[in-house]
């Protein structure tokens, strides 16, 4: 980006309730039990709109870069979802899927446009075993800049360093207020270093998204 800011981080923590997401333009911050969420991470992106072939012709999200939404209602069975920009420059990026009871899969979108041009993963979703006073947080890495970062999660190491467009495996950290620190692997750099609240049992997606040196943003949103 041309012209530089302060790094700034910023913590946003989502706390999914049982209501139906829905494509109203903006995401919707309610949260299906069984549904689909688009973790747009590219800040030079117009927002990106969630469709699936089990409703052919609806939209059912649409979401802002770094917006933290709760999961649009999916149907059950086998489906193609879809993610593309809204101006259609950029996608559709297609994944198929088997959704059952309360499967809830999340696609990050990732990259700069203007340089190594856009992307997405569909994350691993299958439900975890979480024990007793603990939470379970990932890391998934969409901040252009870096190649891989490395970092923290509470007392415990990253088992290994992640790369840009991919996610960590959850790490079990116990419940309460605890710290993310993430750097750049390369050079150490400070990407973000804040702290955020778990609760007990619950799964989390710790999204970094934007680029360095222009704009990062940190967002904890509840799986």
């Amino acid at each position: 980006m041309k012209f530089l800011i302060p790094l700034v981080s910023l913590s946003l923590v989502f706390i999914c309730g049982c209501g139906s997401g829905g494509g109203d333009g903006g995401g919707s911050r309610g949260s299906a039990r069984t549904g689909a969420r688009v973790l747009n991470t590219a800040i030079d992106l117009p927002p990106v709109s969630l469709s699936t072939s089990a409703k052919v012709g609806e939209t059912i999200s649409t979401v802002k870069f770094a917006e933290a939404t709760g999961f649009a209602e999916l149907p059950e069975g086998e489906q193609t979802i879809s993610v593309q920009s809204v101006d259609g420059a950029s996608g559709p990026f297609k994944f198929s899927v088997s959704i059952q009871n309360q499967d809830r899969p999340q696609i990050l979108v990732y990259g700069l446009r203007e340089t190594n041009g856009i992307n997405a993963t569909l994350l691993e979703f299958k439900k975890l075993e979480i024990p007793d006073g603990f939470a379970a947080v990932r890391i998934a890495h969409g901040a252009a800049g870096a190649a891989t970062i490395q970092g923290s999660v509470g007392v415990s190491e990253l088992p290994a360093v992640v790369s840009f467009g991919s996610a960590s495996k959850y790490l079990f950290v116990a419940t309460g207020t605890t710290l993310v620190k993430l750097t750049r692997s390369a050079d150490s750099k400070v990407i973000t270093n804040q702290q955020v609240q778990v609760d007990n049992r619950k799964a989390y997606t710790f999204v970094v998204s934007g680029e360095l040196d222009y704009l990062v943003i940190g967002s904890l949103l509840e799986d």
